[in-house]
């Protein structure tokens, strides 16, 4: 800041300050602000397609690095959220595919699990719920998980590719399944 004096003595920031502290949030401040909001969002989604806490992490990482490049070569997705579930989600299939065929079929790049806490999985009430998502096609679990992290109908079926119809009927045959194994 520069500090200029006017007429009476008294002491004036230039103009050159004022402006200056006026500029707008730089690429790296705006994504320093959502880091801590966005990161253990995609990371958990990450999670359970993954079913790796590390490879996971690695990948929330490289979202947001290409979230940062896209932001510096000007271009500023609509919604975080829902670019950063679906870049994470394409990086976890690019990951799966690279894996041997023999170790992964073709289920497991849509399989979701819960994450690996022990004093869940040890709860009865989490066996019924893992229980009832092994029931769910691959689709209604991605669906109901986005769900669950908050997106709408809108989001998810532009995450998934599908149209909101889809995801409306996809998330209806989930409930219903769920209440049927939850309450038997």
């Amino acid at each position: 800041m520069t500090w200029k004096r006017i007429a009476n003595g008294q002491l004036a920031l230039g103009i050159e300050s004022l402006v200056e502290s006026a500029s707008l949030p730089t690429p790296e401040q705006r994504l320093a602000d959502a880091y801590p909001e966005m990161a253990p969002m995609v990371q958990r989604h990450l999670r359970l397609l993954l079913r790796n806490t590390q490879e996971a992490e690695d990948l929330t990482h490289e979202a947001f690095l290409r979230l940062f490049e896209q932001l510096r070569q000007g271009k500023d997705p609509d919604d975080w959220r829902s670019w950063l579930l679906k870049v994470g989600r394409n990086l976890a299939i690019d990951r799966l595919r690279k894996k041997s065929a023999g170790e992964l079929g073709d289920d497991l790049l849509w399989t979701l699990a819960a994450p690996a806490d022990d004093d869940l999985i040890a709860s009865e009430r989490l066996r019924q719920v893992h229980k009832a998502l092994a029931l769910l096609a691959p689709q209604e679990r991605i669906c109901l998980e986005l769900r669950a992290e908050g997106l709408t109908y809108k989001e998810i079926a532009a995450n998934v590719e599908v149209s909101i119809s889809t995801v409306q009927t996809a998330l209806e045959r989930a409930i219903r399944k769920l209440a049927r194994v939850v309450h038997d």
